[in-house]
């Protein structure tokens, strides 16, 4: 009985005091779920940010390693093709240079024909951009472009001087099939260039400005100027370039000289 009444006989403030406890402490429990699901979930969502920050650091870096070695593919074949010419240029020699398995370069490119025309067409846009560059600036005098667009030739030839005899030989002893993948652009940009030049050479012919020539004329002397150092270089060299630490002054003094025949070529006789 007395136990009984020990147990169970609390007054009201006993009861509130331990009724208030009992709150307080589901209190706290809900309230460290709370903080435990809060740092759980802070946590998961840094963690799947720094998966994502490495998945794309991962490929940023592949994507990077495989345009290396498309560079280095592409930089192999275009020595190869410089030195062996397209017949005697062999994938497992350019795969050699380049650093990676034959496989690789098969997988990038497929064929040796395919590689040629990655190589060719990729310098011909090139000196396509800058001969376009200098000619389409309307902005400027006429001999000012004429003489800008010459320098951007030469000094596309300096950057690749076997380009020149390469194209001579292959367009000669090659396929036409293959070849006429090279002609196109050329012949392209020489329309472009020629049509947008042709009418503005007519007038200044016609007000006497500049000696009567026509604009494939003009053309086609640019380009025998420039071209010729390049296809007989290996003749050259020998009697004027002996040092070829003074190739570079050698070249330069080629690229003005070409640029006063030009001008001497278009101007009025007195």
């Amino acid at each position: 009985m007395r136990c009984r009444m020990l147990g169970c006989g609390l007054t009201g403030v006993e009861k509130d005091g331990f009724s208030g406890r009992k709150k307080r402490r589901g209190i706290l429990k809900t309230r460290r779920k709370f903080v435990g699901y809060v740092f759980f979930r802070t946590f998961a969502i840094i963690l799947t940010k720094l998966l994502a920050m490495v998945c794309v650091h991962s490929m940023l870096t592949m994507k990077d390693e495989k345009s290396n070695r498309q560079e280095a593919i592409l930089r192999a074949a275009e020595a190869e093709f410089l030195t062996k010419g397209y017949a005697g240029a062999k994938t497992v020699a350019i795969a050699r240079r380049a650093g990676v398995t034959h496989a690789m370069l098969h997988y990038y490119y497929g064929t040796k024909e395919r590689l040629f025309h990655e190589v060719f067409e990729a310098k011909l846009q090139l000196m396509g951009h800058a001969l376009l560059q200098a000619f389409m600036k309307s902005h400027l005098p006429f001999m000012q472009r004429i003489e800008e667009g010459l320098r951007s030739h030469f000094d596309f030839l300096a950057a690749n001087p076997g380009l020149p005899g390469f194209l001579l030989h292959e367009i000669s002893a090659a396929d036409s099939e293959r070849m006429n993948r090279v002609r196109q652009p050329m012949f392209c940009l020489m329309q472009t260039v020629v049509g947008h030049l042709q009418p503005e050479v007519d007038e200044l012919v016609r007000k006497g400005e500049i000696a009567p020539i026509t604009c494939e004329d003009l053309i086609i002397d640019m380009v025998s100027l420039n071209v010729f150092y390049f296809v007989a270089g290996s003749l050259i060299d020998p009697f004027f370039v002996a040092d070829p630490t003074q190739r570079a002054a050698f070249l330069e003094r080629r690229k003005e000289e070409n640029v006063r025949v030009i001008r001497q070529r278009l101007k009025l006789n007195s």
